[in-house]
C-alpha cells in the first residue's frame, strides 16, 4: 500500500497529466479519441494509471484514468474497465526505463506524415537544433539524436519484442515513432515527459517544414 504522502503526490501527477492531455487535444495531437497516456507513483513498480480507451481527450478528467498491473497491463481499478491494447507498450517502457514515471503517445500530423515518409530509412536524425538540449541526456545542441521508426502492427507483443531489442542496442532511447501512427516519449515525471514531447514535436514540425 502507498503511504498518504505518496498517494497524494500521485493524485497530483494524475491531475497534471489530465490537464496536459486536454492541452494536447487543443493542439491537435490527439484527434478522434486517439492516443494514450500513463503515469505511475514515484518509487512504485507494481501499478500505473493509464488513460481509458475510446475517450474524448478534449474533456479528459482523472476519472477517465484506470489503474493497471505493471507487469501485465491487466485492469485493477476498476476491474471492468477496458485498457487500450497499446497498454502493453507502456508496460514494456516502464520495465526498460525504471526511472520513467510518465509516458505520452500522440498522433500529430508531423509525426504521422514523417513516420510514413521515412519508414524505409527506419529513423529520423536530428542535428544541430538548439532545442535538443531539452532532452534529458543532452547538454549541447552539437549532438545527433536518432528517433527510430517501427513498422505499425496490431500485434503488440511483436512490437514490444522489437522495442526491447532496440533498447538493448540503444539504451539512451528517448522516444520513437510508429509508422503511420505517432510518437511515444517519456520522462521522470509529467513535466519531464511533456518537455520531451514538446522537443520531439517541435523537431518533427521543423523537419517537415525544411523538406518542403
Amino acid at each position: 500500500m502507498m503511504d498518504f504522502r505518496l498517494e497524494s503526490e500521485f493524485e497530483q501527477e494524475i491531475r497534471s497529466l489530465c490537464e496536459l492531455i486536454r492541452w494536447l487535444h487543443a493542439r491537435g495531437f490527439t484527434p478522434a479519441t486517439s492516443s494514450n497516456f500513463s503515469v505511475r507513483p514515484q518509487g512504485a513498480r507494481d501499478i500505473f494509471a493509464v488513460s481509458r480507451t475510446g475517450v474524448d481527450k478534449s474533456t479528459f478528467s482523472p476519472d477517465q484514468m484506470m489503474l493497471v498491473d505493471a507487469s501485465t497491463g491487466a485492469a485493477r481499478v476498476p476491474r471492468d474497465a477496458r485498457p487500450s491494447a497499446e497498454t502493453l507498450i507502456h508496460v514494456v517502457l516502464y520495465e526498460l526505463f525504471p526511472e520513467a514515471a510518465c509516458i505520452l503517445h500522440t498522433h500529430s500530423v508531423p509525426g504521422t506524415v514523417l513516420s510514413m515518409q521515412r519508414a524505409s530509412e527506419g529513423r529520423i536524425v536530428f542535428r544541430d537544433f538548439e532545442i535538443l538540449k531539452g532532452l534529458e541526456h543532452h547538454d549541447s545542441h552539437d549532438v545527433e539524436e536518432v528517433l527510430p521508426i517501427f513498422a505499425n502492427t496490431q500485434q503488440m507483443p511483436e512490437l514490444a519484442a522489437r522495442l526491447r531489442a532496440h533498447v538493448g542496442e540503444h539504451p539512451e532511447l528517448a522516444g520513437f515513432l510508429i509508422e503511420g501512427h505517432g510518437l511515444y516519449t517519456w520522462g521522470a515525471n509529467v513535466a519531464a515527459a511533456r518537455r520531451h514531447l514538446e522537443v520531439f514535436e517541435f523537431l518533427l514540425e521543423c523537419t517537415l517544414h525544411l523538406q518542403r
